[in-house]
């Protein structure tokens, strides 16, 4: 369904064009959620609500501007389209930075038509959705945005819808739907991205899932909006939760999945670990890095993975407690993080306090040691680092070697490539040690066993120096 024109109003505050509650098929079920609204910058229209050609904001204009698609599906109940100011809508940010923003409503299991039929039965939410999609484009001279550049977004439910429309794009499994409700037929429904927050798609096992990803997490924020407070997990709950995350391993596991290449069998395990997991991560990793390939813009990214930092991002800046923490190239703050705190969040293990006691000597008490080094030692360093990794064991202790402690092996655990091995310092501190595995049988040739006496030696281009 084609609009002759499109009566446009104007949002003073938001300093943007308004269409409200656009009814995008020709035979709606339920016209008061089968609409709606769309939203745009007031540089891309004229007072006659015409394309602006010289319109521009954010570096974006009305031709090449992405169409934010929001939904507002929850609990896969209908939804009516967001307001602009809406609580759950991300439409003023998306004004604000140059996008188009489409809110569009869809029916859901508790829907009705105008007899009070129930009318939403699966999968007409996705459905309804797609017409939406399927009407702007077949309007795209009248509506400002790149229509090739659509990004679903959704929460929850709207998160499962999001998913469907980013992977089904022009299915046939939804022209019944699509020609009973009068949408448009001749335009594609297909998406350029989806942004998913906490996507529920396999509801038989969605909440087992979350238990697994939150293990250990007692603590929960609450959703106000709606009257649920945070709080602490009960200790009943708590227990809950561990048997429920062991459930969802248990059921992933036994599906048997593979590698599609080398044919490894796809596990999960305790603590968000297991070949299933590294493979989804690697997975989405990769596609990310192909995406932000040919963005020629500044990205922000937000996350509490090293690996993520790392391999993603040039720079970095290091929050800790709402406070800067350490900023700089990425690979060099790895090297040098200058800070006790910032070499805890790049992922050293072994933090412990230092005094120098001369220009190349380092005194650490609470590991019973003196730490000779190759470089000068400033006097504002008061603490020292190594990475598990970088700590050679010896099981003696060789002649005229310096920068050696020997310690007690207090455990040792194995995960699928590599040991951990944690020693103590007598009437000292833990220090942790870090091996992979090399071969079939590569790391127990050399590994030490729980109660041993052995030697560390930590090298001193391994040392960090911290303030």
């Amino acid at each position: 369904m084609k609009q002759k024109q499109m009566n446009w109003k104007y949002q003073e505050q938001q300093k943007c064009w308004l269409l409200e509650q656009v009814v995008y098929c020709n035979n709606p079920e339920n016209i008061e959620e089968q609409c709606m609204n769309i939203y745009v910058p007031e540089e891309y229209l004229d007072k006659e609500g015409k394309l602006n050609k010289e319109g521009s904001r954010g570096g974006y204009t009305p031709f090449n501007a992405p169409v934010i698609f929001e939904n507002g599906l929850a609990g896969y109940m209908q939804a009516e389209p967001f307001s602009l100011t809406d609580d759950r809508s991300m439409g003023e940010e998306a004004i604000r930075e140059g996008f188009v923003y489409v809110s569009c409503g869809c029916r859901g299991r508790s829907s009705v038509n105008e007899q009070g039929i129930l009318c939403g039965k699966a999968p007409v939410s996705v459905a309804d959705l797609k017409a939406g999609i399927r009407f702007l484009r077949k309007n795209k001279e009248l509506i400002p945005g790149n229509m090739e550049r659509i990004i679903s977004v959704g929460i929850s439910a709207g998160g499962a819808m999001s998913t469907l429309l980013g992977c089904t794009g022009d299915g046939y499994e939804y022209d019944s739907e699509l020609e009973k409700m009068g949408a448009v037929l001749d335009e594609s429904d297909a998406i350029f991205g989806a942004q998913c927050y906490c996507p529920i798609t396999d509801l038989d096992y969605a909440d087992f899932a979350y238990e697994w990803m939150f293990e250990g997490k007692s603590d929960y924020t609450g959703m106000p909006f709606v009257g649920f407070e945070a709080g602490t997990l009960s200790a009943f709950c708590q227990a809950l939760s561990k048997k429920m995350g062991k459930r969802y391993i248990e059921y992933f596991n036994h599906m048997n999945l593979t590698h599609p290449v080398t044919g490894e069998h796809l596990l999960l395990e305790p603590g968000k670990q297991g070949s299933g997991a590294a493979f989804l991560k690697e997975k989405l990793q990769l596609e990310l890095l192909e995406l932000l390939s040919g963005y020629d813009k500044d990205i922000l990214m937000v996350t509490h993975s090293r690996d993520e930092i790392y391999r993603f991002c040039e720079h970095m800046l290091i929050v800790e407690n709402g406070r800067q923490a350490g900023f700089g190239i990425t690979k060099e703050i790895f090297k040098n993080p200058g800070t006790p705190a910032a070499a805890k969040l790049t992922g050293c293990k072994n933090i412990t306090e230092a005094i120098k006691i001369a220009e190349n000597s380092i005194e650490v008490p609470h590991w019973h040691c003196t730490l000779e080094m190759d470089e000068t030692v400033a006097d504002d360093i008061h603490a020292v680092g190594i990475r598990a990794h970088y700590i050679d064991v010896l099981t003696e202790k060789p002649e005229n070697m310096k920068n050696v402690i020997g310690v007690t092996v207090e455990n040792v655990s194995e995960l699928p490539f590599e040991w951990y091995c944690f020693f103590r310092v007598p009437n000292g501190e833990r220090i942790w040690w870090k091996v992979a595995k090399v071969g079939e049988h590569g790391a127990a040739k050399y590994l030490p066993q729980k109660g041993a006496h052995v030697y560390l030696h930590m090298p001193p281009q391994s040392i960090i120096l911290l303030k």
